[in-house]
């Protein structure tokens, strides 16, 4: 029977730095030995907290906001890409450099919470703690629906658990991951945006871990989740193949 890795130990804080993370629980030496984030300097990094009050208020709303940061994320790209109009199973609408628009964070939350409440999908309350934010399973048809309203069409297809490894796979093709966390120790049941995924080793060579870099709208920087304690997840695999 193959032994549990260590990093798979319950997280109940968010992990700012994943080299410190290993070590505080290995308890010796790491380094990075790889970094696949290929959307950091484009990433996205908006909080629920930056919306909560905006027009009506806002509750339970990680779904919009990571469709948010998703949208602004490509937005960012196209904007420093200006020869890039089609890229293979992700066309983005470019005019000259001068004609594009640059989108604006609290204008793209709004119109991307409405499209949401106007299908059902996204249910702005909180009742009694259990009913109101994203439906998990029409997470798609919702990031679908937002991306078309911004004219980039990409290719979208499911994302289920399975190896970890493929996390670096999927970086090194340049996909963008919307998760869906399930009961997580530290986010409990959350929707982020996954940029890419790196590795640490220890000093010794004996210990590795597998981290992922995320916009996890709680903080306005980049944020890691462990590979090895994701738990129960979903979600959708967003390939703009640049």
């Amino acid at each position: 029977m193959q032994e549990k890795s260590i990093f798979a130990r319950k997280q109940t804080d968010v992990i700012n730095d994943p080299v410190l993370h290993a070590e505080s629980i290995a308890q010796k030496p790491f380094h990075e030995v790889q970094r696949i984030v290929p959307w950091e300097n484009f990433a996205g990094l908006h909080t629920t907290s930056d919306y909560d009050s905006l027009g009506k208020g806002y509750y339970r709303h990680c779904g919009p906001v990571a469709v948010t940061n998703l949208i602004l994320t490509i937005d960012k790209w196209r904007q420093n890409s200006p020869a890039q109009g089609q890229t293979g199973r992700c066309s983005v609408s470019v005019a000259s450099t001068a004609d594009k628009e640059i989108l604006q964070d609290k204008e793209v939350f709004q119109t991307v919470s409405s499209i949401g409440e106007k299908m059902f999908i996204y249910h702005n309350m909180d009742l009694f703690h259990h009913f109101g934010g994203t439906s998990d399973l029409l997470t798609g048809a919702y990031l679908s629906a937002a991306l078309r309203h911004y004219r980039i069409s990409c290719s979208i297809a499911p994302l289920l658990p399975g190896r970890k490894g493929r996390f670096l796979e999927l970086a090194r093709q340049k996909k963008l991951l919307y998760l869906q966390l399930r009961h997580h120790p530290c986010y409990g049941s959350h929707h982020v945006i996954c940029y890419g995924a790196l590795e640490v080793e220890s000093s010794d060579r004996k210990e590795h871990a597998l981290y992922l870099a995320i916009a996890d709208g709680w903080a306005h920087q980049m944020r890691y989740l462990s590979a090895d304690g994701l738990g129960i997840y979903f979600g959708l695999q967003i390939d703009p193949e640049i």
